[in-house]
């Protein structure tokens, strides 16, 4: 048997000169890329199912959900006068028992809730009335259900590959953009409720100094 000298290998050969890091950035650009378009694949679907299902159709279909499956364990009786008081919208306003936590945040099926550390702080009706109004905006917009569907393929998709790490990483990049603008309608929302209210616009301004 003749024995061959080992050939050496051309430049020309196909074979991949890329180290692994370069790799590791090259399929972490395409992940971004899916991820993003993902996002706004279903972005564009939310609008079209907000077309044909209308507010008072997911309020119809969403009104047994909870915004949390704890949700129903910590809510207690919202303070007569508060019930009174909302008695001629077609909301749920619900109290939830969270002495950490003081947030208000709106969840399908017309529903907006409020944490009692929060109602704490709020000093007057015109306050109130202002934070409540932005959470209706946010369900009159239909912040809660494009923001479920948009962002429900990305959750997924991230929880399975990324974890927390990836989600922190897409809220920076394209959720926080997002949610400035929804917050900003909905506080457009809050003052035209408030007006309606006859209440005074100036307590707006309290509210945000209190909160910054």
């Amino acid at each position: 048997m003749k024995i061959i000298p080992q050939k050496k290998l051309s430049k020309n050969h196909n074979v991949s000169t890329e180290s692994d890091s370069q790799l590791l950035i090259r399929y972490g650009w395409f992940f971004l890329f899916l991820i993003f378009l993902l996002y706004v694949s279903f972005w564009i679907i939310s609008f079209l199912v907000v077309q044909f299902v209308s507010i008072e159709d997911e309020a119809r279909y969403f009104w047994k959900w909870e915004f949390l499956e704890l949700v129903s364990e910590q809510k207690i009786e919202l303070p007569q006068d508060l019930q009174e008081r909302y008695t001629d919208i077609p909301y749920t306003i619900e109290l939830l028992d969270m002495d950490d936590v003081e947030n208000a945040f709106a969840a399908l099926g017309w529903k907006v809730y409020i944490t009692e550390a929060f109602l704490q702080q709020i000093e007057s009706y015109e306050e109130l009335d202002f934070i409540i109004g932005h959470e209706i905006g946010h369900v009159e917009n239909r912040d809660v259900l494009r923001s479920l569907i948009s962002s429900l393929p990305v959750t997924v998709l991230l929880n399975m590959f990324g974890g927390n790490y990836g989600m922190t990483i897409f809220d920076s990049m394209i959720g926080n953009a997002h949610s400035k603008i929804h917050e900003t309608r909905a506080d457009r929302n809050a003052i035209d409720f408030l007006q309606q209210r006859n209440g005074h616009v100036g307590c707006a301004l309290d509210f945000f100094k209190k909160s910054n």
